[in-house]
């Protein structure tokens, strides 16, 4: 790291609530949380419009959710060596590259679909790749956080990040919506295309170095096998791993969704995109809650509190019957995902010593393909119990662990609350 760097990285952040802004004075912090906007716009409004192109092609459930999931099962072991590269080489490039190979396929995508010979085949190889891409852009863009920010204002920068991630969740769905109800699925992939390339090249001009690793050179395969064995023998990590695996029944709402927004609410592409664009719109307000807390030390207790949050909003979401009442919970939804994955991320980044930093990210990115899962064992639910009780069964099943964990780890409930191991 460069001098400029270390200065900027070594300064405390200011006491106050708004000290989670200081990081945007860190240039390469502005590049990453521009390339991150720009590249979760594209993912959303994939997911939007992939959901709802299956949807079209197959009127089911377990379709929907498996173009979704199923592509998400390889990829789930690719995280892993995803994590070993990002100690291996440079995260920016990995980050580049992974933006480029992502808007390589959806423009691949988008073609295919103007051209008429788009197949639901087609839909899950491409959704494949691009998880792949996505799953090392993940890995090298978190692990870039601590590089670039210091551990003394990840919690702040993780909220500042969380904005950007929020406000793709709230414009990605909803200008997909628009597009799709005017000019057809294909130009969604089309605009996808162009957001990741706007991606890859702001996220070139981050500017930091690569750690130095110490010690004899080693194997790819001999450094994942000491990364799994470093998560399980760290306490919190093992049950931070535990708690991720629950976001495949937190998420079992998401295949759901399409279906509510046509048959339920009957409300159409563009009310679908609105339930979306709600869930994101919420996500900016948690985003700019998170900013106003300050430091939050009790991270694990934040976790229980935002389970059992959700799940009263996704006993609202069963049983409306309205466009609005349903938009209110799914911006409950957005609110509580960023308090959510906030506290997780940063927790997982505090746990990390600096050598192990990406392969830790690398499983944080295996537990974000949990929610891909849980499109798939959702959508298959569904079919099996009805939508209703897929949804409330899931986040039951999830708040218990989250209890459980809470009150079984005494290591999970300081994380965040001490100085943590360099």
């Amino acid at each position: 790291m460069n001098s400029t760097q270390t200065r900027e990285t070594s300064k405390e952040a200011r006491p106050g609530r708004l000290a989670a802004l200081e990081t945007l004075k860190i240039a390469s912090f502005r590049y990453l949380l521009v390339d991150n906007t720009f590249a979760m716009l594209g993912f959303q409004a994939r997911m939007m419009a992939q959901a709802w192109l299956v949807l079209e092609m197959t009127d089911s459930d377990a379709w929907v959710g498996a173009a979704n999931g199923v592509p998400a099962i390889p990829v789930i072991f690719l995280a892993l060596f995803g994590g070993v590269l990002a100690d291996r080489m440079n995260r920016r490039v990995m980050l580049v590259w992974s933006r480029l190979i992502f808007a390589a396929l959806g423009l691949l995508t988008a073609v295919m679909i103007s051209a008429g010979v788009i197949e639901l085949w087609h839909l899950f190889v491409l959704a494949f790749l691009i998880g792949v891409a996505q799953t090392f852009g993940i890995t090298a863009g978190q692990t870039l956080i601590v590089d670039i920010v210091g551990r003394q204002k990840l919690f702040g920068a993780n909220a500042v990040f969380g904005i950007s991630f929020n406000t793709a969740m709230f414009v990605g769905p909803a200008v997909g919506g628009l597009l799709i109800a005017e000019f057809g699925v294909q130009a969604a992939f089309y605009l996808i295309a162009v957001l990741l390339v706007i991606s890859a090249v702001v996220a070139s001009f981050i500017n930091v170095a690569q750690p130095v690793r110490t010690g004899p050179p080693t194997t790819v395969m001999t450094d994942l096998k000491d990364g799994i064995r470093y998560v399980w023998a760290t306490p919190a990590l093992r049950w931070l791993l535990l708690l991720g695996f629950m976001l495949i029944f937190a998420g079992m709402y998401l295949p759901l969704m399409p279906r509510y927004a046509r048959d339920v609410l009957e409300v159409g592409p563009g009310g679908f995109g609105t339930l979306l664009a709600a869930q994101g719109a919420g996500g900016l307000v948690g985003a700019a809650s998170l900013i106003l807390a300050g430091q939050v030390r009790s991270l694990a207790r934040v976790l229980v509190i935002v389970n059992v949050g959700f799940l009263g909003l996704v006993i609202l979401l069963a049983f409306s019957t309205s466009l609005a009442l349903s938009s209110v919970a799914t911006f409950g939804f957005g609110f509580l995902i960023v308090w959510w994955g906030n506290s997780m991320r940063t927790m997982f980044q505090l746990t990390a010593t600096d050598e192990m930093r990406g392969r830790v990210m690398g499983i944080f990115s295996l537990i974000m393909q949990m929610l891909a899962l849980s499109w798939l064992i959702g959508g298959l639910l569904s079919e099996l119990i009805g939508p209703q009780a897929t949804m409330i069964v899931g986040m039951v099943i999830s708040l218990f662990f989250y209890l459980l964990a809470y009150s079984r780890s005494p290591e999970l409930r300081r994380v965040g609350s001490m100085p943590q191991t360099t």
